[in-house]
């Protein structure tokens, strides 16, 4: 049986991964958790805005016309823009909290996080049947 996510554990696992990364100064954490905190729930709720969409996608795009072929596809670019738009604000907010440097730093920690959790799954022990 496949393990249960457990939300609370990924956070917490995220959040001392990005605090080590940026060797964050408790003056620094307190003004930058609050502002990438908000930056997650935005980037969570695009997120799961466009897995609705594609799971749309996947089960009735097969005889729409075109004209809703076209509409579908702008929603769907336009979720895309709209992550950016967002990822745009919260770097001007960050640079007011922290060195261009550690924003920099940020996005870099943001990768190498994701680059270990894909390691992670793809070295995890195959479930036996």
């Amino acid at each position: 049986r496949p393990e249960k996510f457990d939300h609370e554990q990924f956070k917490a696992n995220k959040i001392a991964f990005i605090t080590q990364a940026l060797n964050l100064k408790p003056a620094e954490a307190e003004k930058f958790w609050p502002v990438y905190n908000q930056l997650e729930n935005e980037r969570n709720k695009l997120f799961e805005q466009r897995r609705e969409m594609e799971k749309m996608i996947m089960e009735r795009s097969d005889n729409l016309s075109e004209k809703e072929y076209a509409e579908l596809s702008r929603k769907f670019a336009a979720l895309f823009k709209e992550e950016g738009d967002l990822t745009q604000r919260h770097n001007e907010q960050f640079l007011k909290i922290l060195p261009a440097k550690k924003v920099v730093e940020l996005y870099k920690a943001e990768y190498n996080f994701r680059k270990d959790l894909l390691r992670q799954y793809r070295n995890r022990p195959e479930e036996r049947k």
